[in-house]
């Protein structure tokens, strides 16, 4: 190597040294069993339904045609507004308030189980030993727009019989939350 100048000397020396590096490794190197090549899934994917149920989250607003039972009424293109928010894992809340005329109405439905289809139906009870109402929901998610419905019923004297109360029937869109720069 006298016939290389100072620097590919310097160069060869480096080369030499990384070569023989990779050769020491590759030979101590232990051979891979199946658990150490296959990642464990389960730490990368997030479960289903909380993707599903994260959609559906969020502040709406739009209008709602309203059926007072008592009354045999409709009013019609209130505006209401619709709170769906996360109840445990994998569950959802919605909360609805509609300011009418001389009045407000209001609807809480908890524990609603999330679908693939984006779609949303089913029953919710109320609990306890003075609850007096149920209530049928079937609402669809498109885009940032849900629709449907939810009719309440309620219990009279008889514990097992409930008489159709209240309905809801709305189109509501979401609304994009305010910019605090």
């Amino acid at each position: 190597m006298s016939h290389l100048s100072p620097q590919h000397a310097l160069a060869a020396a480096l080369a030499a040294v990384l070569l023989c590096s990779c050769a020491t490794t590759s030979a101590t190197k232990k051979k891979d069993t199946p658990a150490m090549t296959t990642p464990a899934i389960g730490r990368f994917v997030a479960p289903a339904t909380r993707v599903e149920a994260d959609t559906w989250v969020g502040s709406y607003s739009g209008l709602a045609d309203m059926y007072f039972a008592e009354r045999d009424v409709w009013q019609r293109d209130t505006p209401i507004q619709l709170f769906v928010q996360p109840d445990g894992e994998e569950a959802l809340r919605i909360l609805g308030h509609l300011d009418l005329t001389a009045s407000r109405s209001s609807f809480y439905i908890a524990q609603i189980a999330t679908s693939p289809t984006q779609m949303l139906v089913g029953q919710y009870s109320e609990e306890g030993p003075l609850a007096t109402n149920r209530y049928d929901y079937s609402l669809t998610l498109s885009g940032n727009r849900v629709t449907g419905f939810i009719k309440k019923h309620q219990r009279r004297a008889t514990p097992d019989v409930f008489t159709p109360g209240d309905e809801w029937h709305f189109n509501v869109q979401r609304r994009a939350l305010p910019d605090f720069r």
